[in-house]
């Protein structure tokens, strides 16, 4: 035995626990992913590509003929699976993937799984050998086969067709793809045809004096393209097929028309979304069943007949993304719209690709966050920047009726000792009740707000000088009524109003500085009642 040999044995056993290593690594980062699209199919090459390193090293350093022959069958597990699950990576990557897939793969598997079979009872038949030798090469045994049987060439044909039909998908792929796939493309099809040469050139004798099959490491080295493609070229976040397909699982409407506004394609949750099967609907007008893109088509819209195409493209900009209101059967939705244009030769635009977004729930998380920013958390009632948006737009009705405007404030009568005394639980178990029983005393038109700590105010629109009063003697008797408790021991509650009035004249007025007159008047009045000892109100009289 030469010493070439040797060497290319001495070789494989120096690589392949590097290759192995390298294998593990990527099945290892693979795995993150493993639930995304075209994972599991790359980590079950990873996975053959592995353990077909493992037996085959195996197979040679086993000193024992009984050891290297099982070796020898038992990698014929991996050398039938590497090209099932390299078809099934080569499917996924094309957007082939999916339940049809996996049916088709289980029937892939059966050629595989006899000829395993067939290995392991081939003394009974010679299938699959008919003679082979156990040579020594320097401390390696190794398995060389003389004769193959009839059915090695059947499984050898199979495990090349697949082979050629995965990597003819990555090709074809390759040549219909734009640049920013060719990188992607171009990694995977060089990991393909590694193994595929380095298997060629064992089967074939294609190198003279070459007998060590490098297959094993060649897979690895596929194995490390794919990884490098999935994650350094975003290999399954860009498959050129599955464009397609991730426009079908899109959760956003997408709508493709012609220049003329007629349907010509839609994904499932457009036709969710206008609620109709719009792959019913090919050839239509899409005014006819989405009226609201009619910015899109103005001629359209108005009965004429709109041509998007045209060589100059300032002529047919497009509207800028709008919102618009929709009932799709009982459920009202708000959609974001947007396009874009497709174009032909010579910028003439061949239709719109039209995005449709349901932004309903993120339109009522604004519409909450809205609120909450103009609502006093503890009480419910608005805080002080809402009253006082509110306070100068009742002030602007006023003075345009000519109309009186009643001003209440409000404080809790000796709140600071509760807080002292009984801890701030206490004063807000106290403040949150009390809001609650002002609110209730008082006018749907009113408006109350807490303006901070045990201060309130209430707004009174077209009110005179008797409901004023009536409205302050209600709120003291409300706090009076009130029956609280805390911890078992009972809380009082008692307030003092101040209470101002004031008539607008007709234009010419400073609103805002009028508000501020009637909160100084409104505080005096408050400050009087507080003197009185509280739990009572007192009227600010009318200015001069």
């Amino acid at each position: 035995m030469g010493g070439g040999e040797l060497l290319q044995f001495d070789l494989f056993v120096m690589l392949a626990p590097f290759a192995a290593g390298v294998s593990a690594l990527a099945i290892i980062v693979s795995w993150v992913s493993r639930r995304a699209p075209g994972f599991r199919a790359l980590i079950a090459y990873q996975v053959a590509c592995l353990g077909f390193i493992i037996v085959n090293t195996l197979e040679l350093v086993d000193p024992s003929l009984e050891g290297t022959l099982f070796w020898a069958k038992l990698g014929y597990l991996f050398v039938g699976l590497v090209p099932v699950v390299w078809y099934a990576f080569a499917r996924e990557y094309a957007g082939r993937g999916g339940p049809l897939l996996r049916q088709t793969l289980a029937l892939l598997l059966v050629i595989p799984a006899f000829s395993l079979f067939l290995v392991f009872t081939n003394e009974a038949h010679l299938l699959v050998w008919r003679a082979y030798d156990m040579v020594p090469v320097g401390a390696y045994l190794h398995m060389r086969v003389r004769d193959y049987g009839p059915w090695f060439w059947v499984f050898s044909a199979y495990g090349y067709a697949l082979f050629i039909g995965g990597t003819w998908l990555i090709v074809r792929e390759f040549a219909r793809v734009k640049s920013v796939f060719r990188r992607q493309a171009l990694i995977v099809v060089t990991g393909a045809l590694v193994p595929a040469f380095t298997h060629a050139v064992y089967m074939f004798k294609l190198i003279p004096g070459f007998v060590k099959n490098y297959s094993p490491i060649a897979y690895a080295v596929a194995g490390v393209c794919f990884t490098v493609g999935a994650f350094r070229y975003r290999l399954f976040d860009l498959m050129p097929v599955a464009r397609s397909l991730a426009v079908e699982r899109l959760a956003d409407g997408i709508i493709l028309a012609d220049e003329r506004g007629r349907l010509v394609d839609a994904n499932p949750a457009a036709s969710a979304l206008i609620g109709l099967d719009l792959g019913q609907h090919v050839g239509a007008s899409v005014l006819e069943f989405a009226p609201f893109l009619a910015p899109f088509y103005p001629e359209a819209a108005q009965g004429g007949e709109r041509r998007l195409c045209a060589r100059r493209p300032a002529l047919t900009e497009l509207p800028a993304p709008f919102e618009v209101s929709w009932r799709c059967g009982d459920l009202a939705l708000w959609l974001e719209v947007a396009a874009a244009r497709v174009e032909g030769r010579g910028c003439r635009s061949r239709g719109l690709v039209i995005s449709l977004r349901d932004i309903t729930r993120l339109r009522a998380l604004v519409a909450e966050n809205a609120a909450l920013a103009r609502t006093d958390a503890l009480t419910g009632l608005k805080n002080r920047r809402a009253f006082e948006e509110l306070a100068e737009r009742e002030a602007l009705r006023a003075e345009r009726h000519n109309a009186p405007l009643g001003l209440l404030v409000v404080d809790l009568d000796r709140f600071k000792a509760i807080n002292d005394e009984r801890g701030h639980l206490a004063g807000d178990h106290v403040l949150a009740s009390f809001a609650a029983a002002m609110s209730a005393s008082l006018r749907e038109a009113d408006v109350v707000a807490r303006l901070g700590g045990d201060e309130f105010v209430a707004l009174l629109p077209e009110v005179d000088e008797a409901g004023l009063v009536h409205a302050a003697t209600r709120i003291v008797a409300a706090a009076r009524a009130l029956t609280l408790k805390f911890d078992g021991a009972p809380l009082p509650c008692t307030v003092s109003v101040g209470a101002a009035l004031m008539s607008f004249d007709r234009g010419g007025n400073d609103t805002r500085a009028l508000i501020e007159v009637l909160f100084a008047r409104a505080d005096a009045a408050l400050y009087e009642a507080k003197r009185s000892g509280g739990d009572t109100y007192s009227i600010a009289p009318q200015p001069a």
